[in-house]
């Protein structure tokens, strides 16, 4: 009832290529269907957060790109730059140099005079009220006349060691005779005097 199917060789070979064909093209689709090509608008922190949700297997690491580098700038002229170097911080400045310090017992610094010479010798007060006492003491009367001219003191000028002369007397005798030291005493004045008021003679010549 049935006859036999013959198959020809030749159509044999055909239905073989065909079916490698196919199974190489399934093949191909398939490879294509395992790799992920993002779309160009994602970024790699919008991929990361998109797979995060796949699971710990397919966890990547974000790998963020350095556009906005820092890149080294020259200096604006209007920026001045100094630097200053303390080679000893623990001392005030201010004290050290001066002997005054405006912050007073508020300043976080050390406040020592017997560890650094002071350029500028502290003026001690009390030694020179004594120094004044003992000068006072050693001219105990002075003239009511000017010892150089022999008549009322005329512009009366005070020298260094207390005496006191007429201005033109003591300029000629420190001119013109080339004397500085003092007529009374002797000791040196260099030429220097303290012009004084009438008042002040007067309250000098009575003590």
């Amino acid at each position: 009832m049935f006859k036999k199917r013959i198959i020809n060789k030749s159509n044999r070979l055909k239905r073989n290529i065909d079916e490698l064909d196919t199974e190489i093209i399934d093949n191909k689709v398939k490879r294509k269907a395992l790799i992920i090509k993002p779309p160009p608008e994602l970024t790699t922190s919008e991929i990361s957060t998109n797979l995060s949700h796949n699971g710990k297997d397919n966890a990547t690491t974000e790998i963020k790109s350095n556009n906005n580098k820092s890149s080294l700038k020259p200096v604006s002229d209007n920026i001045k730059i100094t630097t200053v170097t303390d080679f000893q911080p623990d001392v005030c400045k201010d004290f050290k140099e001066t002997g005054y310090c405006g912050y007073g017992d508020t300043c976080k610094f050390l406040h020592i005079r017997e560890e650094s010479r002071q350029k500028k010798p502290i003026i001690k007060e009390w030694q020179n009220v004594s120094n004044r006492n003992e000068k006072r003491e050693e001219i105990e009367h002075l003239p009511f006349k000017c010892v150089l001219c022999k008549s009322d003191y005329l512009q009366p000028v005070k020298t260094q060691c207390g005496h006191i002369f007429c201005k033109r007397c003591f300029l000629d005798r420190y001119k013109i005779k080339k004397k500085s030291s003092c007529f009374i005493c002797d000791s040196e004045t260099n030429g220097v005097f303290i012009p004084i008021s009438q008042s002040e003679l007067n309250s000098l010549i009575n003590e």
